[in-house]
């Protein structure tokens, strides 16, 4: 949960989105959480989120931060 405009928010407004990924989840489906390493997040590149894996392939993701 994000705070925004003094709300709880589900992942900072991106409900659609997740509950979109929700939606096609399949048995055997994994939910990854990644972040960048910490040189990225220095360099202004950072990037966090979560991935939908299928079989070892990156399936859909959502991009919850980026610097």
């Amino acid at each position: 949960m994000e705070t925004l405009d003094n709300k709880k928010v589900l992942f900072a407004g991106n409900e659609d989105r997740w509950q979109a990924m929700l939606s096609i989840i399949q048995d055997g489906d994994e939910l990854w959480e990644y972040t960048s390493p910490a040189e990225m997040w220095e360099m202004l590149a950072g990037r966090e989120g979560i991935v939908l894996v299928r079989d070892g392939k990156v399936i859909d993701d959502l991009l919850l931060v980026m610097n």
